[in-house]
């Protein structure tokens, strides 16, 4: 791992404008080093529920579509024979805003189900320093209680009264989460904390976003294993590890010290 690296996350970033020219990125690989052991069921549930609207719009299209020939025949038929277009003119019109919406409300459920972008997640972190740093030692006291998880409707320990705390902690905690854009709460490790800003796909495929906490530099696998580095925040799934295969990676990029936003894919 280069010198350089070392620099630039030991001292704090003062601005985004300088994070951007300084910035080192670090691709690890999930089976070494620092990674996120994140549950990637769903997104948060605002993009959950995007998602499936668009997938509805999607599907009353399809199905709209053969009906939709069929009553253009029909109402085709009956003006023809009736020497004016009336019927299917009112149909044609009111068919063609039904799938304006339902094209709209795809486009619209497909650009808010966006994951944020590396730039964002910074600039969100810089806005909420001096909350993030006060959550992570909210965090690290309950961590010693026993605490390990709080999610967006669950928790590790379910039962959160057996390790001293109420239900009242555990709202207080999500009221944060909204306010710092981290709707899938937190991960407490021994060594790290990870707080999941955005999460889509399965446990055993998906991707997630977020930011890191850890006194510890994860480790630069992939530069020192395959030769070369990795842009972070793109589609990680068009490149391949060593062996030419499709593999699980996260690409951390410090941004502050003992902090660091990742892009995490578990293909």
């Amino acid at each position: 791992m280069s010198q350089s690296l070392h620099d630039s996350h030991t001292d704090i970033y003062s601005g985004i404008n300088e994070l951007d020219s300084h910035t080192h990125y670090i691709l690890n690989r999930k089976d070494t080093g620092i990674t996120p052991s994140l549950d990637l069921t769903v997104g948060d549930r605002s993009m959950e529920l995007f998602e499936l609207i668009g997938i509805l719009a999607l599907a009353l299209i399809f199905l709209l579509f053969p009906i939709s020939i069929c009553l253009i025949v029909v109402f085709g038929y009956f003006d023809f024979h009736q020497k004016r277009f009336y019927l299917l003119k009112r149909f044609l019109i009111t068919i063609g805003i039904i799938y304006c919406i339902l094209i709209a409300i795809i486009i619209a459920g497909a650009v808010l189900s966006l994951p944020p972008t590396g730039h964002t997640l910074t600039e969100n972190y810089f806005q909420h320093k001096k909350e993030f740093n006060l959550l992570v030692n909210k965090i690290q006291i309950d961590q010693k209680k026993g605490l390990e998880r709080v999610g967006d409707d669950w928790t590790r320990p379910s039962d959160i009264t057996k390790i001293g705390l109420t239900q009242e902690n555990i709202s207080d905690y999500r009221r944060e989460f909204k306010i710092l854009s981290i709707p899938r709460g937190f991960y407490a490790y021994p060594d790290r904390i990870n707080f999941v800003a955005y999460a889509t796909g399965l446990s055993i495929s998906g991707s997630s976003m977020g930011y890191l906490y850890s006194t510890k530099t994860p480790k630069n696998y992939f530069e020192e294993n395959c030769g070369y580095s990795l842009e972070p925040f793109k589609d990680l799934k068009q490149y391949r590890g060593c062996n030419g295969h499709y593999q699980s990676y996260t690409i951390y990029q410090p941004i502050d010290r003992n902090w660091y936003i990742y892009d995490d894919l578990t293909d």
